[in-house]
């Protein structure tokens, strides 16, 4: 939400209370407010955490999120972009929220994919692979593998995207 010029103030009060009225709802978890200035103007950026999907949707639907969005719009440049439960796909995406998802090109896939597992297969190249030395190849492969897996999936994935959101949040 973009605030009229001199609104930023008030439109931050407006967004704490939506905050603190979602606390009141079920499967209310978690709530944050961020504030970003641009150009003149300061950007409020609200986001609200529920534990299901089910909990979101009756936020999402309830007279008193429509009240506070209709008395933050007084206090807006523009309309407002609201973002439900159908537009989490495509924002963890990425996209545009509202359009339809796109996958990334296969490089930036391909070179994501590879940042996890190149330290992993270092590492288990350096520690493992002496220990496996007089096993058959296809054996040595499985033992490998199964070891690769679950510690990319569980830390080098994980890994990798923190140092993408490290290096996106610098630039």
């Amino acid at each position: 939400m973009r605030a009229k010029e001199s609104q930023g103030g008030l439109l931050l009060e407006r967004a704490t209370q939506l905050c603190n009225t979602a606390k009141t709802f079920p499967g209310y978890l978690h709530s944050n407010i961020r504030l970003r200035d641009a150009d003149a103007s300061q950007e409020v950026i609200v986001g609200l955490s529920f534990l299901r999907a089910r909990d979101l949707t009756v936020w999402e639907q309830s007279e008193q999120r429509a009240g506070h969005l209709q008395e933050c719009e007084l206090l807006m440049e523009g309309p407002g972009r609201h973002l439900s439960l159908a537009d989490l796909d495509s924002g963890m995406a990425g996209d545009t929220p509202g359009q339809l998802a796109t996958a990334p090109p296969r490089w930036k896939t391909a070179l994501w994919v590879w940042i996890a597992l190149f330290p992993t297969s270092v590492a288990l190249n350096f520690f493992v692979a002496p220990l496996l030395g007089g096993l058959p190849l296809v054996l040595r492969t499985l033992i490998t593998t199964v070891l690769t897996v679950p510690i990319v999936i569980w830390l080098g994935v994980p890994a990798a995207h923190f140092v993408r959101d490290l290096f996106w949040r610098r630039r």
